[in-house]
């Protein structure tokens, strides 16, 4: 058996560190991803409507419908996760 030394220790302790600013930034990009993908999405909605030949209010549905799914998933994720544990 062999001890774990303060060094040993401290280097640990530092990559638990690096680890969670790595995961923290990633998420973070994560995040910033949708209002950056919706913000392309919105210019497009006059050559969206002129393709598919119908009014840009009708082509506004899919980005409703894009929020709504988006709520509708955080729900019952949020219950699952409350029911179920993160694990």
């Amino acid at each position: 058996m062999t001890a774990i030394t303060k060094t040993e220790g401290a280097n640990q302790g530092a990559t638990k560190i690096k680890d969670s600013a790595i995961i923290i930034m990633v998420l973070g990009a994560l995040i910033a991803l949708s209002p950056f993908s919706i913000d392309m999405y919105l210019p497009a909605f006059p050559a969206i409507a002129k393709s598919l030949n119908t009014s840009i209010a009708k082509v506004g549905y899919s980005l409703t419908s894009y929020y709504f799914g988006l709520c509708v998933g955080q729900l019952i994720y949020g219950v699952l996760i409350d029911r179920f544990g993160r694990k």
